[in-house]
């Protein structure tokens, strides 16, 4: 299996464990967040002990230079647009202190990961259940 495979089985298996509230995630200081890629608009940020590893997960927007090559085919971008915003999830393994151990490469399933995550610190899922079930 390639590293990038494993790397998304991995993700989709804690999303897996995450919806099955195997894994509990809080909310945690996004200040602690060293990555300067991230720093200017972090959306949220989250942590979990799992199998004696701490993780963390963050969503952040950032500017991206717009090829000009792909803005001659986008209609959506006005003609002096050279930035665009994007979002971005990571995935760490962090220390006792939040220092990053360990960067997971930028996969698709990681922003899966952080909505089930953001999903269930929120509760929305009991929150919802408790409205529809008043009468």
């Amino acid at each position: 299996m390639s590293e990038k495979n494993k790397g998304i089985e991995f993700i989709t298996k804690l999303i897996e464990l995450t919806q099955k509230s195997v894994i509990k995630w809080s909310s945690s200081d996004p200040s602690k967040i060293k990555d300067k890629n991230a720093a200017w608009n972090i959306i949220g940020s989250f942590i979990a002990d799992y199998k004696s590893k701490k993780m963390r997960v963050y969503s952040y927007r950032h500017k991206v230079k717009i090829d000009p090559r792909f803005r001659a085919l986008n209609f959506s971008f006005e003609q002096d647009d050279e930035w665009e915003v994007v979002v971005e999830s990571r995935l760490e393994l962090i220390d006792v202190h939040e220092n990053v151990l360990w960067r997971f490469s930028n996969l698709n399933p990681t922003g899966d990961l952080f909505k089930a995550v953001q999903k269930q610190v929120s509760g929305v899922d009991n929150f919802i259940d408790n409205v529809l079930s008043e009468k």
